[in-house]
């Protein structure tokens, strides 16, 4: 191997350690673990506490989860209560958290550093870091499926929180928003919506369907601390999530991003795909409201930017339409249709 591609290895494989922050040990941390092995669920609809740790004199926060057996299925819901809350303020579903549509029939293993899928009907984990100060606990229920289960749980008590390249306040909570629903063409549909908090936006994941490909031409949007300005995330959908040209290189799986499931030869268009947002920070001071559309307008007073701003004028960039050009989709070659969104947004907030 040339010492330019060891090099770029290396690189590559020390660009997620560099880019977190670190934490200064005292000698007070402690660690917890807790398994479970070959347990059966047995019933239908039972909520089974998985995990639950109490009365700790220090805050602390979960590292890693790994869920195995016919229970963790599409099916498996996880509920996490933080410090004695009645309903729980994490609650999703274990396939959807992993960036893993139920239909999906590809069996290679994957993983990030964050999470993947290292077992056919199984091996789901992610080291999402979910914080509390005195109280944790973690349930399962699962309404279809019955079986044995096996499940891993690790964590950090009197260590600072830290995710990505920030140190995050004590008071820090992870909360994921959800969205399950069926837009019309050129509809805006709000994915999560934060108020009266600080935070920062942790991970997307999108399980979009519609029989044309002509929703990817929307773009993702914010509204950032009660502005009026919008902010555009993204100049398309597939552009969101790093790829680009309606993900037309196949699957992908990367720190950054990926995408997990992309159905070929079929009658109509579906992608599964994750964006994280540790290297590329969105922080926001008192609210913060995530916002898709499925297709898209060029310009125009709602729809995507299709020129240079103002101020760039004066540099000969392109900043205003040619006089009576009228605004059109983003896309002219197939009618849109309506599509069928599911996400999860992750946000931490405090």
């Amino acid at each position: 191997m040339a010492f330019a591609q060891w090099l770029a290895i290396l690189i590559l494989g020390l660009l997620p350690a560099l880019c977190s922050a670190t934490v200064k040990l005292d000698g007070q941390g402690q660690s917890f673990s807790s398994v479970i092995k070959q347990f059966e669920y047995s019933t239908r609809g039972n909520e089974l506490t998985l995990f639950e740790k109490k009365s700790v004199d220090e805050p602390g926060y979960v590292t890693e989860q790994w869920f195995t057996g016919g229970p963790f299925d599409q099916y498996a819901r996880i509920r996490i209560y933080i410090d004695g809350e009645s309903e729980a303020s994490l609650d999703f579903n274990v396939s959807m958290s992993g960036a893993v549509d139920a239909a999906a029939e590809r069996k290679t293993p994957w993983s990030t550093r964050m999470f993947g899928r290292l077992a056919n009907n199984g091996g789901f984990f992610n080291t999402f870091r979910i914080p509390f100060s005195f109280h944790i606990r973690i349930t399962l229920t699962n309404t279809h499926s019955t079986g044995a289960l096996w499940y891993i749980v690790r964590g950090l008590l009197g260590v600072k929180l830290a995710v990505g390249s920030f140190e995050l306040p004590n008071k820090t909570r992870l909360r994921v928003y959800k969205q399950d629903k069926v837009i019309a063409p050129f509809d805006f549909v709000t994915l999560s919506n934060t108020s009266n908090k600080s935070g920062m936006l942790f991970l997307v994941t999108f399980d979009i369907r519609s029989d044309t490909a002509t929703f990817m031409e929307g773009c993702v949007r914010a509204k950032i601390d009660n502005s009026d300005e919008i902010t555009f995330l993204s100049s398309g959908t597939e552009d969101f999530f790093l790829s680009a040209f309606y993900f037309n290189d196949n699957s992908y799986e990367g720190f950054q991003s990926g995408l997990t499931y992309k159905p070929t030869n079929t009658n109509y268009t579906q992608v599964v795909a994750y964006k994280f947002f540790l290297d590329d920070p969105i922080l926001f001071k008192d609210s913060f409201q995530l916002i898709w559309r499925n297709n898209e307008v060029l310009g125009g007073e709602k729809g995507c930017p299709d020129r240079f701003p103002a101020y760039l004028k004066g540099e000969g960039k392109p900043t205003d339409t040619f006089p009576g050009k009228k605004r059109q989709w983003a896309s002219m070659n197939t009618a849109p249709k309506k599509a069928y969104i599911r996400s999860y947004v992750w946000v931490y907030e405090w």
